[in-house]
């Protein structure tokens, strides 16, 4: 992948609030990934139609293989990693842990299935009183894999371009929006969205299900992210690959109780 096209990315984060890149894997990896999240077993339900299979790396550690897709990764360190190099008065973080992954989620969505409400990602809309303008940099960041294609019949993702320089959360509303996108690509492909962005789930009107998996990553400085956010387990952290063991080395010691 050539740094031309993370520059591309990187611009078109900062000017419509996210970036595409389509095909990054084969269409047949793609296919086999999103086999295996259909196998998984244990789901959550929270809007009629749409599933979320939490912390997936406790139910197949093979999607570690997405997680630690280098070309994600430098994209994400660019927009959140922070300081690089260190001065007398500011200090760098180690470069191995300046950014951690907070949830690995798989998504997804049947026929039928209803839209979701407006949104911006935890710890976004958390973490400033309603009064108070939301911050004009992202906390986290999500690698948005898509493992079929997104289309708008199948429910693709909505987006409203722009809103990450709004700071405020979206109105509390399913309803389409003017002026909103959606997230259209081909299996394969991947979103990065920092979640200073407006975004939903549309109605999937085909005959397939939408599959994806939600990578969230989190400078070093941001704890738990959300409630539902699972870690690890170490049986299962000790399979996984260097790089994705430094990226989920911090979840061995989440309090969960």
């Amino acid at each position: 992948m050539s740094t031309e096209l993370i520059q591309k990315a990187i611009q078109s984060i900062e000017e419509q609030g996210y970036a595409v890149l389509e095909r990054l894997i084969p269409e047949s990896r793609a296919a086999y990934f999103a086999e295996r999240l259909l196998a998984a077993p244990h789901r959550e339900n929270p809007v009629n139609g749409y599933h979320i299979v939490r912390t997936l790396l406790n139910q197949d550690a093979e999607f570690a293989e997405l997680m630690t897709h280098p070309v994600p990764l430098q994209i994400i360190h660019h927009l959140i990693g922070g300081r690089t190099e260190g001065t007398k008065n500011a200090f760098a973080w180690p470069k191995e842990d300046r950014v951690r992954l907070s949830i690995v989620d798989g998504l997804i969505v049947e026929p039928k299935s209803e839209s979701g409400w407006w949104h911006v990602d935890p710890p976004m809309a958390q973490a400033v009183r309603e009064d108070q303008p939301l911050p004009d940099f992202p906390l986290v960041v999500n690698a948005f894999w898509m493992l079929t294609p997104f289309r708008q019949e199948t429910g693709a993702t909505r987006l409203m371009p722009g809103s990450h320089r709004w700071r405020k959360i979206p109105p509390e509303s399913r309803d389409d929006l003017e002026g909103q996108q959606y997230l259209t690509a081909p299996a394969g492909s991947v979103a990065i969205i920092p979640n200073t962005m407006w975004h939903t789930s549309s109605t999937n009107q085909s005959q397939q299900h939408r599959l994806a998996v939600a990578h969230v990553f989190a400078p070093w400085w941001v704890g738990q992210i959300s409630r539902a956010a699972v870690p690890v387990k170490r049986k299962i952290w000790e399979q996984l690959p260097p790089v994705a063991q430094a990226l989920t080395r911090h979840q061995l010691h989440w309090n969960v109780d």
